[in-house]
């Protein structure tokens, strides 16, 4: 040993618990340019707390637009969005409010009917679906004709159609509860429900986009983040992006199987 040197290893520290990660590295399009190396480590409980507040906080720019006069540019933007969509008329757009328990009771129906003895002894509609999934299904759309395939697609329509005959009621019984409202009022509900859906969509996109700020780190060192601002992940190529969200969720997805 050199006069100079000394044993001091660095101890851990509890906030190195959360910086295991991966490195990835972006190849250049251009062969004679180096590629980009970056750390992508999984979030601290404060660091996904923090992504869920900045995701909360878009999401009610959005909802705010409920409180706008009925007259506003933004809010005239959302109904012109809705016809152009289709739902220019009564009927389809008590389809569209209808459509979460319309939703609903198609997984009940599913669930329920899966469950009498017809279907479920031996396990009978799993081993119908499964069958299906492995190859059935291709064979069938070559050759309807094909015996074994042919007695799988009729067992799994009857099954279908059970379901759609139970989801054909609830969906009746759903649109009736709208009979008599006024236009005004279904309008009314169509605008909530756009803008519900739009900030549901941009909760998501924020959440995504701070867990990226928040992840990717230098990959000479892993506790100092890579990007300075979050406008620099706004203003990723979508590429890019998608393969760093790729990563970060396989990254996530081995963690928690890690755990089991």
């Amino acid at each position: 040993m050199a006069s100079g040197d000394v044993i001091a290893p660095q101890r851990r520290r509890l906030t190195d618990l959360y910086m295991r990660g991966v490195s990835h590295s972006f190849a250049d399009d251009d062969p004679n340019e180096e590629g980009v190396e970056v750390w992508v480590s999984k979030l601290s409980p404060l660091q996904r707390k923090a992504a869920g507040d900045k995701a909360n906080a878009a999401r009610a720019l959005i909802l705010a637009v409920k409180n706008e006069p009925e007259d506003s540019p933004v809010k005239l933007e959302y109904i012109e969005a809705a016809a152009s969509m289709g739902y220019d008329d009564r009927k389809s757009k008590i389809e569209l409010l209808i459509a979460p328990d319309v939703q609903k009771a198609i997984e009940e129906a599913e669930a329920e009917i899966a469950a009498s003895d017809k279907w479920a002894e031996n396990d009978f509609l799993v081993s119908l679906q499964d069958a299906w999934n492995d190859g059935l299904s291709s064979k069938y759309l070559e050759d309807p004709d094909d015996v074994e395939a042919k007695r799988v697609f009729d067992a799994l329509r009857e099954y279908t159609v059970e379901v759609e005959a139970r989801v054909d009621k609830a969906r009746e019984s759903l649109a009736a509860g709208w009979k008599g409202r006024h236009e005004s009022e279904i309008d009314e509900k169509i605008l909530d429900r756009l803008i519900d859906t739009a900030a549901d969509f941009r909760w998501v996109e924020e959440f995504h986009r701070w867990q990226i700020f928040f992840a990717v780190r230098l990959p000479e060192d892993h506790k100092e983040q890579y990007f300075v601002d979050k406008i620099e992940v706004d203003e990723l190529d979508q590429r890019v992006f998608d393969e760093l969200f790729s990563v970060f969720t396989d990254l996530s997805v081995s963690s928690l199987e890690g755990k089991g």
